[in-house]
């Protein structure tokens, strides 16, 4: 928005003459602009870091249930076809994140 006024600006001093206050006026909405550019990148940062730590989190949950599921078919708890069937879903569940290591 503040841009299109600032095009604007421009394209009618380059029309008429405008008065010095014009152009301290197009500098306030040039400062204004950055500044809210510069608050933007701060939040889109700020939004990373919280995906980051989100996606992190779902990682260690991921990694517990798989490592779990495991648990439970090597104690002979369930077989391995709803092992597989369960990872399966697990996988599905968390496709978003990618592979997992499980060290």
């Amino acid at each position: 928005m503040l841009a299109a006024g600032i095009a604007r600006l421009d394209a009618f001093c380059t029309e008429r003459s405008c008065p010095i206050a014009v152009y301290r006026y197009r500098e306030v909405m040039v400062d204004r602009l950055a500044e809210l550019r510069e608050l933007e990148e701060g939040e889109r940062k700020h939004a990373t870091r919280r995906l980051e730590v989100s996606r992190e989190v779902r990682r260690a949950t991921w990694q517990a249930e798989t490592a779990e599921l495991l648990r439970l078919r090597d104690a002979g708890k369930i077989n391995d076809r709803v092992h597989q069937e369960l990872e399966l879903e697990l996988d599905r569940e968390h496709a978003d994140l990618g592979s997992i290591d499980l060290g």
